[in-house]
């Protein structure tokens, strides 16, 4: 069972010891976590992951909106909940009005 999960186990792993990295660094592995949930079909514990990133991340408004748009992927393709994914694509929309997601 844990040879399943091991990329995720490493990932977190990895998150947690990182102190020493300058917090781009945080966010892209953060990001790559999140992806590995979602891919794990743990959506929920992926939208924590890029709510998190979008609470304590430095981040511009390109990459806000591009994470509001995952989030919304998520809960529209994975959740079927149409009004969440609604209220983050329009987050995404307002932060980046020239994303390629728009």
């Amino acid at each position: 069972m844990l040879r399943r999960w091991w990329p995720a186990v490493l990932v977190i792993g990895l998150a947690a010891g990182c102190g020493g990295r300058d917090s781009r660094q945080d966010v892209e592995l953060r990001i790559r976590l999140a992806g590995e949930l979602r891919d794990k079909k743990l959506y929920t514990a992926a939208i924590e992951e890029y709510r998190g990133i979008l609470q304590e991340g430095d981040l511009d408004n390109r990459r806000r909106g591009n994470l509001n748009y995952l989030i919304g992927k998520i809960y529209f393709d994975d959740l079927q909940d149409y009004e969440q994914a609604a209220a983050y694509f329009i987050r995404a929309r307002t932060l980046d009005p020239e994303g390629s997601y728009v």
